[in-house]
């Protein structure tokens, strides 16, 4: 059976839909545009399912819920390593044009639907001066993936999460899914989009959007094949990449992450500004792939410098573009069959099995493939340079400080923060400091401690009002009212507009 959709913007798909072609040949070369793909069958499933946690703006032409409850659609992709059966037919260029909906899955689309769809495909193209029937036999070429949802091979397979650039579709990236699922990996998407659909927000609202659809996605694969489900990886291209590393800050399940030439760089001042950042959070290993503009941001900006605390792999393409690194741009020049390789298909490909060999060596322990690719590029390749920075021990995160706060061991929590901080100033924001006094004051009660840990926040980043803000609580309730207005005082004065603080010192007065 074909599945697709009626889509009023298919003329994008035109020029999309045949960037999901694969090679299914194999060679023993690195030094080659064809993806070896491994000894499983790649299966493919479509889930759509629903996060009642946020609502969804309502608009038209799409499929909203029938109750009026209008959680958030997340449509989530699954590529599988599949167990072998006697019949396995492909799907098509014409059976992935469905994903570019991000409100319906697979199986929702009637057969009838897609022959429109694809009808609609051949009209737009032959308008532009293509042949019908090549059109129409590009939207039958063979993919990687097979049809009907065959099932999970046995055993369990490492996890991998995958967020797309900023508003794109799951499939901008389909080669790279089925290579790593053909040699055991399950790869999990979901599209990108804002708090309605290509309404993509860029600032902190919407970098939080997608980081939690990837923690969605990342919680509901864990729920649901929880059997099947070894380490866990989070991958992402462009702001993607961006959500991915926020999101391996937060989750300790996350054993890897991979940046696909990720907005980290050009948006640092955004992602600094996520509350919960600090670096002394990326403690996971890191493989980050950067082309040209990326190296030079790079330079510039100094977020994967300021990586200390994890192993890291630096995967430069001088001579690729921002989205070389996906397969949307493997588009044939001619509908009726492959292009002829280029030298960028060519790094595409040593990109695709950087991102295996990383795989293996931090979720399988196996690093043979890794060592041997590196070796390999550094002897043969002068446009692909690779370094690797093994990651200083991690300091202490915030349990581990308020521990040993509470236990009298604060010396050492302070001399765990300074040798962090010599190491890179990057470690220990001010926020993550502020944080320890509160939690130690609010949800401990234990005020000398709480005292002791902002005062030394209050040493590290005197221009704070929070910090002051803060003592000013730990005096009020240690009953010392000198130091408490005092402390609210300092806090105004460098916060004028702060009217809690304001409140705080008219009650003293009353």
């Amino acid at each position: 059976m074909l599945y697709g959709f009626a889509h009023s913007r298919a003329y994008l798909v035109v020029t999309l839909c045949v960037l999901t072609i694969s090679s299914l040949q194999s060679k023993s070369s690195f030094d080659t545009d064809a993806l070896e793909l491994g000894p499983h069958p790649v299966g493919f499933r479509s889930i759509m399912t629903y996060d009642y946690g946020r609502y969804y703006e309502p608009v038209p032409h799409t499929q909203n819920k029938s109750d009026g409850t209008n959680p958030r659609p997340i449509q989530i992709s699954i590529w599988y390593p599949a167990a072998p059966t006697e019949t396995l037919a492909h799907l098509t260029v014409g059976d992935y044009t469905f994903l570019s909906r991000i409100d319906r899955a697979l199986d929702s689309w009637s057969e009838d639907e897609l022959h429109r769809h694809l009808d609609s495909l051949v009209t737009i193209s032959t308008r532009r001066g293509r042949s019908a029937s090549d059109v129409r036999k590009m939207l039958g070429t063979k993919v990687g993936a097979t049809k009907g949802s065959p099932p999970l091979a046995a055993g369990q397979h490492p996890l991998v999460v995958y967020g797309p650039s900023m508003i794109a579709s799951v499939r901008g990236n389909v080669r790279l899914y089925e290579y790593l699922a053909s040699h055991g990996y399950i790869v999990a998407s979901h599209p990108s989009f804002g708090v309605a659909p290509r309404m993509m927000d860029t600032g902190p609202l919407g970098i939080e959007t997608q980081v939690r659809d990837m923690q969605f996605t990342l919680a509901y694969m864990t729920r649901q094949f929880k059997q099947a489900i070894g380490p866990v990886a989070l991958m992402g291209h462009s702001w993607g990449g961006m959500a991915a590393v926020l999101a391996g800050m937060r989750d300790a399940s996350v054993d890897a992450i991979i940046s696909l030439d990720s907005s980290v760089e050009v948006w640092r001042d955004l992602i600094v500004s996520v509350p919960d950042y600090d670096i002394i959070k990326m403690t996971k290993p890191i493989l980050y792939v950067a082309t040209s503009d990326n190296i030079r941001a790079r330079k510039k900006h100094g977020f994967y410098d300021s990586l200390k605390f994890a192993d890291k792999y630096l995967l430069s393409f001088p001579t690729l573009a921002h989205f070389d690194v996906v397969s949307r741009r493997y588009a044939p020049k001619n509908p009726t069959g492959q292009r002829a390789p280029t030298a960028k298909d060519t790094l595409y490909a040593i990109n695709n099995r950087f991102v295996l060999g990383f795989l293996d060596g931090y979720l399988r322990e196996n690093s043979t493939h890794l060592r041997d690719l590196v070796n390999w590029t550094k002897q043969n390749r002068s446009d692909v340079s690779v370094e690797f920075s093994g990651g200083r021990p991690a300091p202490p995160n915030t349990s581990e400080l308020i521990k040993l706060f509470l236990d009298g061991n604060g010396e050492e929590a302070k001399q765990a923060v300074r040798s962090a901080r010599a190491i890179t100033p990057d470690a220990y924001k001010e926020k993550t400091l502020i944080r320890v006094g509160e939690l130690i004051l609010w949800s401990w009660h234990h005020f000398p401690e709480a005292e002791e840990a902002l005062q030394f926040a209050a040493a590290l980043y005197p221009n704070s009002a929070r910090v002051y803000e803060m003592l000013g609580n730990v005096y009020w309730g240690m009953g010392d009212d000198d130091s408490k207005t005092a402390s609210f005082r300092k806090s105004l004065e460098l916060d004028p507009s702060n009217k809690r603080v304001q409140g705080y010192l008219e009650s003293k007065n009353k």
